[in-house]
C-alpha cells in the first residue's frame, strides 16, 4: 500500500512535469510561433525512453496491485455473506430475548395492576369498617346518652316525690299553727321550692357538663386510638411499599443490567467483527506487498547485483510481517476466546434470570397466601358487623335489656378495673416476695454456712470431747484401782491398828496413802468440772440443733412459698413465651425477608462485578486497537510527510526550469537586442556593406545556434537527471523504511507503554471519580429525604400542637365554666342554707337595721369593684397566670 501511495503522486508529479515541458516549449506569442525542440528529435529520444521505461515499470505494479485488490475483493465479499449470515442469527436471538423480555415486562405489569386493584379493595373495606365503627359508637353514645336522661329524671321524680311527702307533712303541721304562721310558711315554701328548682336546674346543668366532659374525652381517647391505628397502618404500608417498590427496583435493574451486558456484549462483538475484518484486509494487503516485492526482487535480481541488499532488506520484513501476521493470529484467538467468555456470561445471566422469575413467584405466592388471610378477616369482620347488626336491633327492642347490659358492662368494666388492680398488686407483691425470697436465699445461705462452720466446730468438739472421755475413762478405771488398792491398804491398815491397839504415830505410807487421797480428791474435782464443761458443750449442742429445725421449717415453709410462686411464674412465663413465640415468628419472617434481600444484594452485587469486569476487558480491547489506530495514524503521516517532501521536490524542480526557461527567454531577448544594434551601428558605420552585414549576422546565428544546442543538451540531462533521482528519492525512501523498522518499533512500544500507564491511571481516577460522584448523589439523596421527612414532621408536630393548644384551652373554659357553676352552687347551697337557719330562727343578725345593712352592701360592692380591678391590672401584668386570675375574677363577679 506504501508502494502504492508513492507510486501515484509519483505519476501526478510525471504528468505534471510533462504539461509544464509541454506548455512551456509549445507557447505560443501573438506574432511568431516559437520551438526551441521537436518531439520527434533526436535529442529528445534518450529523455522519453527513460522516462517511458520509468512509466512502464509504474504501470506494470499498478496492474498487478489492481489484480490483488480485485482478488481481496472477492474474499472479502464471501466474508462479508458469512458475517452477514452470523449477524442474522444472532438478530434473531437478540429479537427471542426482546420478546422474552416483552413477556416478563406484561407480568410485572399485570402483577402491579392486581396489587393497584387489591389496594383499593383493602382501602374501601378500610372505610366501611371504619364507618361501622362510627356508627356503633355513636350508638353507644346515644343509648348512654339516654341511660343518663333516664337516671336524671329518675332521680328527679324521687325528689319531687320526697318534696311532696315533706311539703304534705308541712303542710298539715301548718294547719295546726296560725295564719300568720301559715302565710311565713307558704312563702318558705315558696322560697325552698324556688331554691330546689334552682339547685335542680344547676344540678342538671353539672350533670349536663360533665357528660359534655366525658364526651370530649371519649372523643379525645377515640381520636388518638384512630390516629394512633392510622398511624401504625401507614407506617406499615409505607414500609410494605417501601419494600415492594424496592424488591421491583432491584429486579428492574438486574433485568436492565442483563440487557445492558447483551446489547454490550453485541456492541462488542460488532465491534470485533469489523476489527476482525480490517485485520484481515491488512493483512491481505501485506500478503500482496510481500508478492509484490518478491516479484521486484527477482527482476532486480536478474537485472543488478546491487539489487542484493534491497532483497535481504525485503526478506527482513517479511520475517517481520510474518510476526505480526502469528501476533494478529493470537490477538484473534484472543477474541475468540472473549467471544466464548462472554456466551458464557449470557448463559449464567439466562439462569440468573430463571432464579429471579422462580423467586418472583415465590412471591406471588406469598402475596396470594396474604389475599386468602385477607378474605379470612373480611369474612370475620362480616360475621362481627352482622353480631353488632342483631345486638343493636337487641338494643333498640328491649330497653330493659340495654339497661341490664349497661350494668353488665359497667360492672365488667369495673370487674376489669379491679383485675388490673389486682394484677398490678399481685405483680407488686410479686415483686415484694421475689425481693424477700432473695433475701431469704441469701440469709439461708449465710446460715447455712453458719450452719456448716458449727457442724464443722461440733464435730472438732466431739472429737476433742471422745478424747476426754477416754482420757475420763481412763483416769476412773485408775481411779478405781488405786481406790482398790487403797481400800485394801486401808483394810490392811486397820488389820493392824486392830491388832497393835490404835496409838500409834502415822508412818510413811500413810503420809503416801493421805497425799495419793489429796491427789484422787484433785482428780475427782477436774473430773467434774470436765462433766460439767461437757454437759454444757451438749446443751449448746441440744439449743443448736434445736434452731437448725427451726431454720428448716422456715426453709420449707419458705420452699413452699417459693412453689407457689415459681407456679405463678411458669403461668406467666408460659403468657411470656407465647408472646415470645409470637415475636419470634416475626423475627424468623423479617430474617427470611432479610435474607432473600441479601441474596438479591449478592446477585446484583455479582452482576456488578461481572458488568465492571466487562467494563474493564472493553476498555483494554479499546486501548489495544486504538494503539494499533495510533500505529496505523503514524504511518500514514510518515507517508504524507514522504508526499510532501517529493512534492516540495517537485516544486523545486518546477520552479528550476520556469528560471531556467526565463533565463533562455531574457538571453534570447538580450542576443536579439545586441544583434539589432550591433546591425545599427554597422549600418551606420558601413552605410553601404550589406554583404558584411549578412556574414555578421550568419556568425552571429551561428554562435547562438551553438549556444542554444549546448542549453537544450544541458536541458536533457537535467531532465534525465530528474528522473533518475526520482528513481533514487523512492529507492532511499523505502531503504529508510525497511532500516529502521526495529528503532521506530522500540520508540513506539516505550511510548505505548507510557500511554498504557497513564491511561490505567486515568481509568483509576475516573473510576474513584464515579464512585465519588454516586456515594455524594446518594447523600444527598438520603439528606433530601430527611429533610422531606423532618418537614413533613414538623407539620403534623404543628397540626398537633395546635390541636393541643385548642383542646387545652376548650378544656380551660370548661374547667372554668366548673368552677364557676360550682362557686355558684355552694354560694347557693350557703345562701339556702342561711335562709333556712333564719327560717328556724338560728341565724343572728349583725346588722339590725336595714339602712346599716345598705350602706354595708354599697360598701362591699366597691370594694369588689376595686378588687375586679386589682385582677385585671394583674392579670395584663402576669399573662401566664391568666387561668388562675380568671377564676378569681369569676368568683368576684360572682359575688
Amino acid at each position: 500500500m506504501a508502494a502504492l501511495e508513492l507510486q501515484s503522486p509519483n505519476i501526478s508529479q510525471d504528468e505534471e512535469i510533462y504539461k509544464l515541458i509541454k506548455d512551456n516549449w509549445n507557447e505560443d506569442k501573438p506574432t511568431e510561433s516559437l520551438k526551441v525542440l521537436d518531439p520527434e528529435d533526436p535529442l529528445m529520444k534518450r529523455f522519453q525512453e527513460a522516462l517511458k521505461t520509468h512509466l512502464v515499470k509504474i504501470n506494470k505494479n499498478l496492474t498487478e496491485e489492481i489484480n490483488e485488490l480485485k482478488v481481496t475483493c472477492k474474499e472479502t465479499n464471501k466474508k462479508r455473506e458469512e458475517k452477514g449470515l452470523e449477524m442474522y442469527e444472532a438478530q434473531r436471538e437478540i429479537s427471542r430475548q426482546q420478546t422474552a423480555v416483552e413477556k416478563y415486562r406484561k407480568l410485572l405489569e399485570d402483577i402491579k395492576q392486581s396489587r393497584e386493584e387489591k389496594e383499593c379493595h383493602l382501602i374501601e373495606l378500610k372505610e366501611i369498617r371504619n364507618r361501622v365503627r362510627n356508627e356503633t359508637e355513636e350508638e353507644n353514645r346515644r343509648a348512654e346518652e339516654m341511660l343518663r336522661e333516664i337516671e336524671s329524671t329518675s332521680s328527679l321524680y324521687k325528689r319531687f316525690s320526697e318534696y311532696e311527702q315533706e311539703i304534705s307533712d308541712r303542710m298539715a303541721v301548718a294547719e295546726r299553727m296560725s295564719q300568720k304562721d301559715a302565710t311565713v310558711e307558704r312563702e318558705m315554701i315558696r322560697q325552698k321550692q324556688e331554691a330546689d328548682y334552682i339547685l335542680w336546674k344547676l344540678s342538671e346543668e353539672i350533670w349536663r357538663l360533665e357528660k359534655e366532659i366525658d364526651d370530649l374525652r371519649r372523643q379525645i381517647e377515640i381520636k388518638n386510638e384512630e390516629k394512633l391505628v392510622v398511624t401504625q397502618t401507614v407506617a406499615d404500608a409505607d414500609a410494605d411499599l417501601g419494600g415492594l417498590q424496592r424488591e421491583r427496583k432491584d429486579l428492574m435493574d438486574a433485568w436492565n443490567s442483563v440487557i445492558s451486558s447483551i446489547v454490550q456484549r453485541d456492541k462488542v462483538f460488532d465491534e470485533l467483527s469489523h476489527e476482525r475484518l480490517t485485520m484481515r484486509e491488512s493483512f491481505k494487503t501485506l500478503l500482496t506487498r510481500i508478492e509484490k516485492v518478491k516479484k521486484d526482487t527477482q527482476k532486480e535480481m536478474e537485472n543488478n547485483e546491487k539489487l542484493t541488499e534491497i532483497k535481504s532488506r525485503l526478506e527482513e520484513e517479511v520475517r517481520c510481517i510474518d510476526a505480526g501476521y502469528g501476533a494478529q493470529n493470537d490477538q484473534a484467538e484472543a477474541m475468540q476466546y472473549r467471544i466464548d467468555k462472554l456466551n458464557n456470561q449470557i448463559d449464567y445471566y439466562d439462569t440468573q434470570v430463571g432464579a429471579l422469575s422462580y423467586e418472583f413467584q415465590g412471591l406471588k405466592n406469598e402475596e396470594k397466601s396474604l389475599d386468602q388471610e385477607l378474605d379470612k378477616l373480611a369474612h370475620q369482620k362480616k360475621t362481627l358487623e352482622n353480631d353488632v347488626s342483631t345486638k343493636l336491633e337487641d338494643k333498640v327492642i328491649q330497653d330493659k335489656a340495654v339497661r341490664s347490659l349497661t350494668k353488665v358492662l359497667r360492672d365488667t368494666r369495673e370487674t376489669a378495673n379491679q383485675l388490673e388492680l389486682s394484677m398490678i398488686q399481685t405483680e407488686n407483691q410479686y415483686g415484694k416476695n421475689l425481693l424477700n425470697l432473695e433475701r431469704l436465699t441469701s440469709d439461708v445461705s449465710s446460715r447455712k454456712e453458719d450452719l456448716e462452720e458449727l457442724a464443722h466446730s461440733n464435730s472438732v468438739r466431739e472429737k476433742e470431747l471422745a478424747d476426754l472421755q477416754g482420757q475420763v475413762e481412763k483416769y476412773n478405771s485408775l481411779i478405781e484401782r488405786k481406790q482398790k488398792q487403797i481400800v485394801e491398804l486401808n483394810k490392811k491398815i486397820d488389820e493392824i491398828n486392830s491388832k497393835e491397839g490404835g496409838g500409834i504415830d502415822m508412818a510413811p505410807q500413810d503420809i503416801k496413802i493421805a497425799s495419793l487421797e489429796k491427789s484422787i480428791e484433785e482428780f475427782d474435782a477436774k473430773n467434774q468440772e470436765s462433766q460439767q464443761q461437757w454437759l454444757r458443750q451438749e446443751s449448746l449442742l441440744v439449743r443448736l440443733t434445736q434452731e437448725q429445725d427451726v431454720q428448716l421449717d422456715e426453709i420449707n415453709r419458705l420452699s413452699k412459698q417459693i412453689m407457689i410462686m415459681e407456679q405463678k411464674n411458669l403461668k406467666l412465663e408460659r403468657l411470656l413465651e407465647n408472646e415470645k413465640k409470637t415475636e419470634k415468628n416475626i423475627d424468623r419472617r423479617m430474617n427470611e425477608l432479610h435474607q432473600r434481600l441479601i441474596k438479591t444484594n449478592a446477585i446484583l452485587a455479582e452482576q456488578k462485578e461481572l458488568k465492571d469486569q466487562l467494563q474493564d476487558k472493553n476498555f483494554i480491547t479499546k486501548d489495544e486497537f486504538t494503539k494499533k489506530l495510533q500505529d496505523e495514524e503514524t504511518e500514514l503521516i510518515k507517508l504524507e510527510n514522504n508526499i510532501r517532501d517529493l512534492a516540495e521536490e517537485k516544486s523545486l524542480l518546477e520552479d528550476k526550469l520556469r528560471a531556467a526557461h526565463s533565463e533562455y527567454l531574457s538571453w534570447e531577448k538580450k542576443v536579439k537586442v545586441a544583434a539589432e544594434t550591433s546591425r545599427v551601428i554597422k549600418e551606420e558605420q558601413n552605410p553601404g556593406g550589406e554583404v558584411a552585414v549578412m556574414k555578421s549576422e550568419i556568425h552571429k546565428m551561428e554562435m547562438r545556434l551553438l549556444h542554444l544546442k549546448k542549453a537544450q543538451e544541458k536541458m536533457i540531462k537535467d531532465m534525465e537527471h530528474c528522473v533518475v533521482r526520482r528513481e533514487m528519492i523512492m529507492d532511499a525512501a523505502l531503504a529508510k523504511e525497511q532500516k529502521n523498522l526495529r528503532g521506530s518499533h522500540n520508540k513506539q512500544v516505550m511510548f505505548e507503554k507510557r500511554m498504557e500507564g497513564r491511561r490505567m491511571k486515568i481509568k483509576q481516577i475516573s473510576k474513584e471519580n464515579k464512585s465519588l460522584e454516586n456515594q455524594i448523589l446518594e447523600l444527598q439523596a438520603e439528606k433530601n429525604i430527611l429533610e422531606i421527612e423532618t418537614d413533613e414532621n414538623k407539620k403534623l408536630l404543628k397540626d398537633y400542637e395546635d390541636e393541643i393548644y385548642e383542646i387545652d384551652k376548650q378544656i380551660a373554659e370548661a374547667e372554668l365554666m366548673k368552677h364557676h357553676k360550682l362557686e355558684c352552687l355552694v354560694r347557693k347551697q350557703r345562701k339556702i342554707g342561711l335562709l333556712q337557719k333564719v327560717r328556724e330562727g338560728k341565724y343572728k343578725m349583725f346588722h339590725k337595721s336595714e339602712a346599716i345593712l345598705n350602706d354595708e352592701l354599697e360598701r362591699q360592692r366597691i370594694l369588689n369593684g376595686d378588687l375586679i380591678e386589682i385582677m385585671e391590672q394583674t392579670s395584663r401584668d402576669f399573662p401566664h397566670l391568666k387561668d388562675d386570675i380568671k377564676k378569681i375574677l369569676l368568683t368576684l363577679q360572682l359575688s
